[in-house]
């Protein structure tokens, strides 16, 4: 399973196809964050330092990141990128990162200083081609078909040029994507993500069909920085909370919980069974 493991719930940006949290702002010391991790390793091969907060915001990120490859956890990193700065070296020399994932859509094209933090991303994943080649990096562009129009347009536009201008592709600017795929390789183990906006369950209104499929509780789980577990990386408030980390001896007993299994096996028949999950959107994506 993946676990995300949130460290703050601090974000230097104010996204708006994020949904945010109103819990309190929160930066999980080191130690609390070696507890939590042993704890979870048992039952989860990739751990993600976020579910909201931006990580590398984080004033001992770089002690987060020692305990991850000391305790030999496989660590995809989230980011928008616009912290790189200073932190190139940790990234590519710890053995702990296996794959980093740049939030593009987070950066304004129009921005100088926004212009300069795509440099610097771009920069990195050509040093880390060099350097680290069995890193994978993700450019993600989570905006198509968003509610912004001709604004994500023109952002896209900007982004996806420069992206054509900075590998070395066979062909002038960026080559199709393959009927579908999301992601696009652009050398080595550097990749194009591209995704449609979404809702988040947050701000749902409405109620869905109870049928859909979701991987929450089967193939993740996540830790607020307060210790409550959920099922889901979407749920920003913890409203299917199911336990608290730090009061258990053993993850398994929350994992594992009458409660967490109801919800595994609704999914594995199609259906969803907390009313949160019958708000989610996102669910429609995935087919079992």
């Amino acid at each position: 399973m993946r676990a995300y493991l949130e460290i703050t719930t601090v974000c230097n940006r104010r996204c708006p196809f994020c949904a945010g949290t109103a819990r309190k702002e929160a930066f999980l010391s080191p130690e609390r964050f070696r507890e939590r991790l042993k704890k979870v390793l048992p039952y989860a091969d990739t751990i993600l330092l976020h579910l909201m907060g931006e990580p590398l915001l984080h004033p001992q990120f770089g002690s987060i990141a020692e305990i991850c490859s000391t305790l030999d956890a496989k660590v995809c990193l989230v980011t928008n990128g616009t912290l790189l700065e200073g932190k190139e070296a940790l990234l590519l020399e710890n053995p702990a990162f296996r794959q980093i994932n740049f939030s593009l859509h987070a950066l304004d094209e129009k921005s100088p200083r926004d212009r300069e933090k795509l440099e610097r991303i771009l920069s990195f994943a050509r040093s880390a081609q060099k350097k680290r080649p069995e890193l994978y990096i993700n450019l993600r562009l989570w905006n198509m078909n968003g509610p912004r129009g001709e604004q994500s347009a023109e952002r896209n536009a900007f982004l996806l040029s420069r992206i054509g201008e900075s590998f070395p592709l066979p062909c002038s600017g960026l080559p199709a994507f393959s009927p579908g795929r999301k992601s696009l390789r652009l050398a080595g183990k550097i990749y194009l993500h591209r995704d449609s906006v979404f809702q988040w369950p947050e701000r749902e209104k409405e109620t869905r069909s109870v049928k859909g499929f979701c991987h929450g509780m089967r193939d993740q789980f996540g830790v607020l920085a307060d210790g409550r577990i959920v099922p889901c990386c979407l749920d920003t408030e913890g409203r299917l909370a199911l336990g608290n980390l730090d009061e258990t001896e053993d993850a398994a007993s929350i994992l594992f919980s009458p409660e967490a299994e109801e919800i595994r096996r609704g999914f594995e028949k199609g259906i969803a069974v907390k009313e949160f999950c019958k708000k989610c959107s996102f669910r429609t994506r995935f087919r079992k």
